[in-house]
C-alpha cells in the first residue's frame, strides 16, 4: 500500500509544477491573520492551529495578537509545551508595560509547573484515546500532500510539509524538491535555497528530481540578483499611486456587483501591488479578497465533478505537429520526422485504444478533419516538386476522401483558377461537411502577382470530389469555418492592417458570412480591444447564433505573449453582437454548444510560470459554470473537442509527455460536461 502511495506522490508532484503567480507574501499573511480573527470570534478554535502554520510557512513569525491566540489555544488543549513555545516567542519583542505582558508571566509559570509535574501511570491495558500511531499520521500527512501537490495550492504544500518535519518523519527528496518548487513559487527563496541545501546534503543524484533540482537553485540565484539589485523605476508620487488604487479598487466593486470572482481576485491582486497598507480601503479589500476567494473554493467544490478527467492517452511519434482535430473518434495530424512530412490518422475506441492508425503522405501538411456517414474528408496541403529538375516545391490545396477503414476513395486538388499561373502556396485551414456528402473548404492562397500577403479563398466540393465552385475573399487569414442549413457558411480568421504612423502590423477580427454560391452576404470584423486580435474557432446553435472563440492582445514586441488574453463572442445570424467576455490570460481555440445553449471553451492558459490546457463550461449568457486545467506539455492547447454519447467529451491536442519525440498528439477523456451544475 505505502509502495503505491509513494508511486501516486512521484506522479503528481512531477508532474505539478509552480501554480499562478501568488498575492505578495504581505498581502498572504494580512488574508491569514484576518481569517484567525474571524476563527477566534466564531470561537472556531479547532482551525486556528493551521492558520499559525501557514502563517508562519511565509517566513515571518505570528504578530503579538497571533501568538496569545496560539498560547490560548494550547492552554485550552492542555499543551503545556507550546504554551511555553510561544510565550517564549512572544517575550522577545513584548514590553512590560503591554496588558498581556502580566498574565502572560503567569501562564508561563503555571503551565511551566504543570509540564514538571509527575504524570500518572496509568492503568494497565489502556492508553490515551488521542495518541495517533506514527505511521497513520505519516499516512494522513501524504494524503494532504497529494491533495495539495493536485491543487496546485502552494501554500497548503508547504503547510503540510512543516507538519511533517514537526513529526519529526525523515524528507525523501522528492518531498525536499517539492518543498523547495513551493517556496519559490510563493516567493519565499530563503526557504527555497535552504531545503534544496538540505537535499544535495543527501547525496541524491537521480536523475529527474537531480536535473530539476539544479535548474530551480539557478532561478532561485537569479531571483536573488533581481532583489539585490532591483531594476525598479522611479517610485510614484503618494497621490498618483493612491488614484492608482482607488481606480483599482472601484474596478473591484464593480466585478463584486457582478459576482465575478476571478475579476474580482485579479483586479484586487493588482491592487495590492500598488496600494499602502494605510490606503483607506486597504482592509475592506482584504475583505473583499478573502469573500470571493472562499466563494470560487466553494463554486469549485460544488463542480467537481463536472469535466473530471477518465483518461489521457497519446498517439504516434510526431515531431513537428501542426494543427490537429478530432470528429466522430478520428484523430488527425502533421507528422513532419525531417525526412518527409505525412499526415497521421488514428482511429480510436470508447476506452482511447487505438483501432487502427495510419499514414497518409498525400496530404503532406494536415489542415482539417470532417466526418459524414463515416465517410471521411482530411483536408490540407499537397506537396509537389517542380517538374523541371529545379529545387522548386509547390504546395497545392488538396482533399482526400476515406472510408471508415482508412482506405483512399479520392484525392482531388483545389486550384484557383486567376491565380493558378503565380501561386506556389494554396492551404486549406478547415473543412465543414454539407448535405449530399459534399464539403465546404477555406485557406489562404500565396499569389506573388496581386500581393506579398496571404488571399483567403473557399471551394464547395461534390460528393465526388470535382468542384462545384470556387471563390476568392482578399487578404486574410482564415483560421475556421461552419456551414449553415440553407448551404452556405461562415469563415473566420484575422486581417491584418497598418498601425497609423507605426511601422507596426495589428490584426483584427474578421467574418465573412457566405451564400450557398460562395458569393458574400456580409463581413464583420469585431474590435474587443488591444492591437491584434484573432477568431480561432467557431460553432452553430441550433437557433441560427453563431459562438465566436479566440484571442486579443493588449501590446505588441515582446509584451505580445504576456497581454493575449482569450474571448468570445455570441453574434445573431446577421452577425450582430449579442454578447462577449474575455475568459482567461491565454487563448480560445476551441468552441463546442451544447443542448442547453451554453458552450464549451477549449483553449489554453498562460501564468508566469507555465501553460495549461483549459476547459470552461459556460451557460446561454456567457457567465462561467465550471473550468478545469490540463498540464501536458509546454505549450498545450486544446485544438478540437466533440461530445461523446454518455454526455462527455474528447478532447484533442498535442503533447511533450513522452519524452522521447518533439509533440504527440494527445487526447484527452473528460466526463459529465453536458449537464450543467444546479445553482
Amino acid at each position: 500500500m505505502k509502495k503505491i502511495i509513494g508511486l501516486v506522490l512521484a506522479a503528481l508532484l512531477w508532474c505539478a509544477s509552480p501554480a499562478a503567480a501568488q498575492l505578495p507574501l504581505s498581502v498572504q499573511r494580512d488574508l491569514i491573520s484576518k481569517e484567525a480573527d474571524t476563527a477566534w470570534e466564531a470561537k472556531s478554535f479547532d482551525e486556528l492551529p493551521d492558520l499559525f502554520v501557514q502563517y508562519r510557512a511565509l517566513g515571518k513569525q505570528l504578530p503579538t495578537r497571533m501568538l496569545r491566540m496560539e498560547a490560548s489555544v494550547a492552554a485550552k488543549n492542555n499543551d503545556h509545551a507550546q504554551v511555553l513555545k510561544t510565550l517564549e516567542i512572544y517575550f522577545k519583542t513584548a514590553k512590560p508595560e503591554d496588558d498581556f505582558y502580566k498574565v502572560a508571566l503567569a501562564n508561563y509559570a503555571k503551565h511551566k509547573k504543570l509540564l514538571n509535574a509527575p504524570k500518572p501511570e496509568p492503568e494497565l491495558g489502556t492508553k490515551n484515546p488521542n495518541t495517533i500511531p506514527d505511521d497513520v499520521q505519516k499516512d494522513l500527512l501524504e494524503r494532504k500532500i497529494i491533495k495539495a501537490a493536485t491543487e496546485k495550492d502552494n501554500v497548503a504544500l508547504l503547510t503540510v510539509f512543516a507538519k511533517y518535519r514537526e513529526h519529526g518523519f525523515k524528507m525523501p527528496p522528492r518531498y525536499m524538491y517539492s518543498e523547495a518548487d513551493a517556496a519559490f513559487a510563493t516567493n519565499d527563496l530563503m526557504r527555497a535555497k535552504r531545503v534544496l541545501q538540505e537535499y544535495y546534503a543527501t547525496g541524491d543524484k537521480t536523475k529527474a528530481i537531480y536535473s530539476a533540482a539544479l535548474d530551480l537553485f539557478e532561478k532561485i540565484e537569479a531571483a536573488e540578483a533581481g532583489a539585490t539589485n532591483p531594476q525598479k523605476p522611479p517610485a510614484q508620487p503618494k497621490s498618483k499611486a493612491n488614484k492608482k488604487s482607488d481606480a483599482l479598487y472601484a474596478a473591484a466593486l464593480r466585478a463584486d456587483v457582478a459576482k465575478n470572482h476571478h475579476d474580482v481576485m485579479a483586479t484586487l491582486e493588482a491592487y495590492f501591488e500598488v496600494a499602502d497598507v494605510e490606503h483607506k480601503n486597504y482592509n475592506a479589500a482584504l475583505d473583499l479578497y478573502k469573500k470571493h476567494e472562499t466563494a470560487l473554493f466553494r463554486e469549485k467544490q460544488k463542480t467537481e465533478k463536472f469535466g473530471k478527467k477518465r483518461w489521457g492517452k497519446s498517439f504516434g511519434a510526431v515531431y513537428n505537429l501542426g494543427s490537429i482535430a478530432i470528429s466522430n473518434a478520428y484523430m488527425a495530424g502533421t507528422n513532419d520526422d525531417f525526412s518527409s512530412s505525412k499526415t497521421l490518422m488514428v482511429n480510436l475506441d470508447n476506452s482511447g485504444e487505438v483501432v487502427w492508425e495510419k499514414e497518409f503522405s498525400e496530404i503532406a501538411k494536415f489542415g482539417d478533419l470532417a466526418v459524414s456517414e463515416n465517410e471521411i474528408f482530411v483536408a490540407g496541403t499537397e506537396r509537389e516538386h517542380d517538374s523541371f529538375g529545379s529545387d522548386k516545391i509547390y504546395y497545392h490545396a488538396s482533399v482526400m476522401k476515406i472510408d471508415g477503414n482508412g482506405k483512399k476513395i479520392w484525392q482531388k486538388r483545389v486550384n484557383i483558377p486567376e491565380h493558378s499561373k503565380y501561386t506556389r502556396t494554396n492551404s486549406i485551414s478547415a473543412i465543414a461537411t454539407l448535405p449530399k456528402n459534399s464539403i465546404m473548404v477555406a485557406g489562404q492562397t500565396h499569389s506573388r502577382k496581386y500581393s506579398s500577403l496571404n488571399e483567403v479563398f473557399a471551394a464547395k466540393l461534390k460528393d465526388d470530389g470535382s468542384v462545384a465552385w470556387v471563390k476568392t475573399y482578399g487578404g486574410e487569414e482564415i483560421k475556421t469555418l461552419v456551414t449553415t442549413k440553407d448551404g452556405g457558411g461562415l469563415i473566420g480568421g484575422y486581417k491584418t492592417l497598418r498601425s497609423e504612423g507605426k511601422d507596426k502590423l495589428y490584426t483584427e477580427m474578421i467574418l465573412l458570412r457566405l451564400n450557398k454560391a460562395g458569393n458574400v452576404e456580409w463581413r464583420k470584423s469585431y474590435y474587443v480591444g488591444g492591437h491584434y486580435g484573432s477568431i480561432n474557432a467557431m460553432a452553430a446553435f441550433s437557433n441560427g447564433d453563431i459562438l465566436l472563440g479566440g484571442n486579443v492582445g493588449l501590446a505588441l514586441g515582446q509584451e505580445k505573449y504576456k497581454s493575449t488574453r482569450g474571448v468570445a463572442l455570441r453574434i445573431d445570424k446577421n452577425g450582430k453582437e449579442i454578447w462577449r467576455n474575455v475568459y482567461l490570460k491565454g487563448k480560445i481555440t476551441a468552441v463546442l454548444v451544447m443542448p442547453d445553449g451554453g458552450a464549451l471553451l477549449g483553449g489554453e492558459h498562460f501564468t508566469s510560470e507555465l501553460t495549461t490546457a483549459v476547459l470552461i463550461r459556460i451557460d446561454a449568457k456567457g457567465t462561467v459554470l465550471w473550468e478545469k486545467e490540463f498540464e501536458v506539455s509546454k505549450r498545450p492547447s486544446i485544438d478540437s473537442m466533440e461530445l461523446t454519447k454518455d454526455g462527455g467529451a474528447v478532447l484533442a491536442m498535442k503533447s511533450d509527455l513522452r519524452g522521447d519525440i518533439d509533440y504527440s498528439m494527445y487526447a484527452i477523456r473528460v466526463d459529465n460536461v453536458v449537464a450543467a451544475p444546479l445553482n
